[in-house]
């Protein structure tokens, strides 16, 4: 992040640059998270807003009031004026220019939220400060025992909250949420303003989730869990017969593959994902693949996840764990030492999968 803010800082030229760019022919970016995000949403704010840039890049809080974290705190910005309604905007004149050229598009609107720092807009803040939210599950309070892995966070110095610091935490993140409902919608009433809604694909999903207080836990970390690692996928298909809700696994590597089959192109070889319509349609048990790769051996851990278990194997040390989604959602009970042979059917299948799909790249550092 430091040496790209230092070159967006340093280099007027950056202003005017808008790509291409990892296979996109024109981008706008805003880069990092909460609101101090830098890139071409930094100059735009500065250009057209400068109290607001002023203010927000100062470090400045819309309250100063003590929180229990620094990163939790409402944003001294304007709803409309926040990085999520700029990306929408920026989506919505997108739309305007592929319309009025009478061309197809493909458009990627990557909204740096709902994420740590938890700073939504002051305005909607103070709205979701007075409302209730889904309580934390897992509270360590009250739970018996706990996963190993959620205890060795617990113990190895992870970030923790409390039951008042996961409650304002919560509503913050609901606040984010609310204001990610109001800039889709602001892309679907364009889409639909020029005639396009009824012709247009739409996919909504994210990269992972976060603790938000379960456990006792905050943020993510390199330790497969549901609540990280069950994200939505929202999908708007024109003309095509999906049902309206379906628990069948779906993996990010199946976007690509999904796209190519609703837009009539051809798919690319060698992917490792699935049309979503020929997995729905066939009905068959169908495990997906993750892995978080870190820096260390302690921190690669690969999953297996079908319609009601979830596997993981880490190599290093070794251990395996696999809870059942139906009779234990928050994954409070590890079934890998029962010896009932699903821990060792489904380590099988997820070794096979790994050495099916294994690409190594020089370099390549990921969580999830």
């Amino acid at each position: 992040y430091e040496e790209c803010n230092r070159r967006w800082e340093h280099d007027p030229a950056m202003n005017d640059w808008h790509g291409p760019y990892f296979g996109f022919q024109h981008v706008d970016l805003s880069l990092n998270h909460g609101v101090n995000i830098h890139g071409h949403y930094e100059h735009w704010l500065r250009r057209n807003h400068p109290d607001t840039a002023a203010t927000v890049y100062g470090g400045l809080k819309a309250v100063e009031r003590p929180t229990p974290l620094d990163d939790l705190f409402a944003a001294p910005v304007p709803k409309e004026l926040h990085p999520t309604m700029w990306c929408a905007d920026r989506a919505a004149e997108r739309i305007d220019h592929y319309a009025d050229a009478h061309q197809p598009f493909f458009l990627w609107v990557g909204i740096p939220d709902p994420h740590s720092p938890f700073t939504p807009p002051a305005e909607l803040a103070a709205q979701f400060e007075q409302r209730e939210t889904m309580p934390v599950a897992a509270d360590p309070e009250e739970a018996q025992a706990l996963p190993q892995t959620i205890e060795d966070l617990r113990h190895g110095g992870h970030a923790q909250a409390d039951a008042q610091t996961a409650r304002l935490v919560r509503q913050y993140t609901d606040a984010m949420v609310h204001l990610i409902d109001v800039a889709v919608g602001r892309i679907i009433d364009r889409l639909k303003a020029r005639g396009l809604w009824d012709h247009t694909v739409l996919l909504f999903t994210s990269d992972h989730g976060d603790y938000l207080g379960d456990y006792g836990l905050l943020r993510k970390s390199d330790n497969a869990c549901r609540v990280l690692n069950h994200t939505p996928l929202l999908a708007h298909v024109p003309g095509q017969d999906l049902p309206t809700r379906s628990a069948t696994p779906i993996s990010n590597t199946d976007l690509l593959p999904s796209l190519c089959d609703w837009c009539g192109i051809e798919a690319p070889p060698n992917l490792h994902g699935e049309a979503i319509r020929d997995v729905l349609r066939d009905g068959r048990r169908r495990p997906v693949l993750i892995q978080s790769i870190g820096l260390d051996a302690d921190s690669t851990n690969l999953s297996l996840i079908d319609q009601r278990y979830r596997l993981t194997w880490r190599p290093t040390p070794q251990r395996l764990e696999l809870f059942d989604h139906a009779e234990d959602p928050m994954e409070l009970h590890d079934l890998a030492a029962t010896g009932d042979g699903e821990a060792e059917a489904m380590l099988s299948h997820l070794q096979a999968a790994h050495c099916e799909t294994l690409a190594p790249r020089i370099g390549r550092v990921s969580t999830w």
